[in-house]
């Protein structure tokens, strides 16, 4: 077992481990953003894809095994070695780095992305209408859903689409009746990004 410390979206600083964390991502051909030691949606966003990539536990949380296929390791045991650590960048809603348009809106060239409503969010599914239009060809969208009850993310979740039209989002977990917070980020392999987000209560 390595000497890292768990980390968690959140996490700011932690004694540099953040930024070894975001530029090994990095190296291992994942974005996570600015290399500023916060660990902020996108590092998250590309924490998820590095595990998913290598068929770890994809729950955004850098742990022992996270640390082993990013420090290229033999594989360790699933565990994590503390808590969040919170700091300078504590937990909360958040908005993707500019240009980001909050609601629904659009953004220009190479890409237009519009949200044409709000999300909707059902016990374990997030819909939201995209349109995408460009003359870009390739284009890869990414939609990245997070579901905030008390100010708190209970779950992330992503889809990969190349289409206009209601997207959907399925998150592992089912949830029970009460009032939720749904954030959605979607962004093009260029890097336009747009986000909206709705409060729904669930019945």
């Amino acid at each position: 077992m390595g000497a890292e410390p768990s980390l968690y979206e959140g996490d700011a600083g932690v004694d540099g481990w953040v930024e070894t964390l975001q530029l090994a991502l990095r190296r291992a051909g994942q974005e996570p953003g600015p290399i500023d030691g916060k660990f902020g949606w996108q590092t998250a966003r590309a924490v998820v894809a590095f595990q998913e990539q290598h068929q770890l536990q994809n729950n955004g949380v850098v742990g022992n095994q996270t640390w082993a296929a990013l420090m290229e390791r033999d594989p360790e045991p699933p565990g994590v070695n503390n808590g969040s650590h919170g700091g300078l960048y504590p937990p909360q809603p958040h908005a993707a780095p500019a240009p980001t348009i909050p609601g629904a809106g659009w953004v220009p060239e190479p890409a237009q992305l519009m949200f044409t409503s709000a999300p909707a969010f059902d016990s374990n599914e997030v819909q939201v209408d995209l349109d995408v239009q460009s003359d870009f060809q390739n284009l890869a969208i990414v939609v990245w859903a997070e579901l905030v009850q008390n100010g708190e993310q209970i779950e992330s979740a992503r889809a990969d689409v190349r289409s206009t039209g209601t997207q959907h989002i399925p998150f592992l977990h089912s949830y029970p009746p009460g009032e939720y917070d749904v954030y959605v980020h979607a962004t093009d392999n260029a890097g336009t990004t747009i986000d909206t987000s709705a409060r729904v209560t669930l019945q």
